[in-house]
């Protein structure tokens, strides 16, 4: 057959070793001395920024304070306080941070209602 192409396969030993390229390798995560990753520092400037953050819920209530940044099994939450009247009857919850998006300085959206924040179990920590 004049003019057609021809495909050649070649075909490696079974106990070759492919190189991968330097370019598509994974990095090694960093660990600290207690043994966990390292938080980059993007997440904490985030977690900073919502300290002190009044929290509005997806129903555009104000559902609380961010008090602090906890880490809960490896995870960084956030601990949110809400209602009560002079600190009576305060309630604290956590929340994963990646449920909060930065909506203005000083204010943070939770991906929650006002009511699932409140069904929340209480943070002891």
């Amino acid at each position: 057959m004049a003019g057609a192409a021809q495909i050649v396969a070649v075909a490696e030993p079974a106990n070759s070793q492919v190189t991968v390229p330097e370019t598509s390798r994974v990095p090694a995560v960093e660990v600290n001395p207690v043994g966990r990753p390292q938080v980059d520092e993007a997440t904490s400037i985030r977690e900073k920024r919502l300290v002190g953050a009044t929290v509005i819920s997806i129903d555009e209530k104000e559902a609380g304070e961010v008090r602090k940044i906890v880490d809960d099994g490896g995870s960084p939450k956030a601990v949110v306080e809400y209602e009560g009247i002079l600190g009576v009857g305060d309630k604290r919850v956590a929340i994963p941070i990646a449920d909060f998006t930065l909506i203005s300085e000083g204010r943070a959206r939770v991906s929650l209602r006002a009511a699932e924040i409140k069904d929340l179990p209480n943070y002891e920590g």
